[in-house]
This record gives structure tokens, sequence and C-alpha cells, in this order.
């Protein structure tokens, strides 16, 4: 009896120890494998989910894109009205052209008008002073040639203004500063004038 009972005690021993090396021994793994359950379970807000990370960087990106786009429309719409700008002050500069042309032409036309009239009164001075002296008969015909000799000298310098004032108003109408019908009208009065001048004298 006091045999069996040893020996069942030493076989107690044996389980024991075998169980506490075994246990031992798979602990570690076990611990692991506890941890990682408990990380994949864990869902407290120190550690958000997958999808809410790609959530996040998604909308950053499409706030990142957003704003790119707003400063490319931005730029856009300063060109555009850089553009309109440009565009009015181009036309400001070719309606100032266009009125200074007028202006020119009108003023050009003004000139020639009156340096034909001042033409025509030279003539017409001129003719007064022609028939003043054929009705003189009392004047000396000594002193009465050499007052037509000047006279006519004068006259005949005068034939150079003439064709200046003919070629003046075919430069104003080549140009577009007068009409041809203002021309002819000023120039066929003072041709008029010159011709009568003319046959005046001889």
């Amino acid at each position: 009896h006091t045999h069996t009972y040893t020996h069942t005690a030493a076989m107690d021993k044996l389980i024991a120890a075998s169980k506490k090396t075994k246990t031992s021994s798979s602990s570690p793994a076990m611990s692991a494998v506890s941890d990682l359950s408990s990380s994949l379970n864990d869902s407290s807000p120190s550690t958000p989910p997958i999808s809410g990370l790609l959530r996040k960087k998604s909308s950053r990106r499409w706030s990142k894109l957003k704003a790119m786009s707003q400063t490319v429309s931005a730029f856009n719409d300063i060109a555009k009205k850089r553009k309109e700008a440009m565009d009015q002050w181009s036309d400001m500069q070719d309606q100032a052209k266009n009125r200074r042309k007028l202006l020119e032409s009108k003023l050009a036309s003004k000139k020639f008008e009156i340096a034909v009239k001042d033409a025509n009164s030279y003539l017409h001075s001129k003719l007064n002073e022609v028939q003043m002296e054929d009705e003189d008969p009392h004047a000396d015909v000594t002193e009465k040639i050499r007052q037509h000799e000047s006279f006519e000298a004068e006259v005949n310098g005068f034939n150079a203004t003439v064709k200046n004032l003919e070629q003046r108003g075919a430069d104003l109408v080549d140009e577009g500063h007068a009409t041809t019908q203002l021309v002819d009208d000023l120039l066929g009065g003072l041709n008029d004038l010159w011709n009568d001048l003319k046959e005046a004298m001889d």
C-alpha cells in the first residue's frame, strides 16, 4: 500500500510538470494571436479605419484640385478683362486717329479756301487798277508805260501763285481732304479772274 501511494504521488508530479511546460511554451504564441485579434477588433477613436483614411485623403486631393481650378479660372478672367481693355484702348486710338484725320482734312480745306479767296482779292484789285489806268486820259504816256510794265511784271509773277493753288487743290482731292466739286468751284472762279486780268492787260 505504501508503494502504491508513492507511485501515485510520483505520477501526479510528472503530470503537473508536463502541464506547466506546455502552458509555458504556448503562452507567447497565444499572446501574439490575442494581441493581433485585439488590434484588428479595436474600434477606438485613436485608430481610424482604413476606409476613413482613404476618404480623408480623397477629400484633401479634391480640395487641392478645386483650388487649382479656381486659380486657373481667376487667371482666365484676368486675361479676358485684359483683352477687353486692350481692345477698348485700340478702338479709342482708332477713333482718335480718325478724328485727327478729319480735323486735318477740314484744316487743309479751310486753308485752301482762304488762299484762293486771297488770290481772288488780289486779282480783283489788279483788275480795278487796269480799268482805272485806261480811264485816265491825262496821264503822262512815258509814266503810263513804266507803270504798265511794272504792273505786268507783278501780275506775271502771280502766275506762279495760281499754278501753286491748282496743284494744292489736286493734292487735297487725292488725299481725301476736299471734294472735287469744292476744288473745282474755287479754282474755276480763280481762273476766270486770272483770264479777265490778262485780257485787260493786253
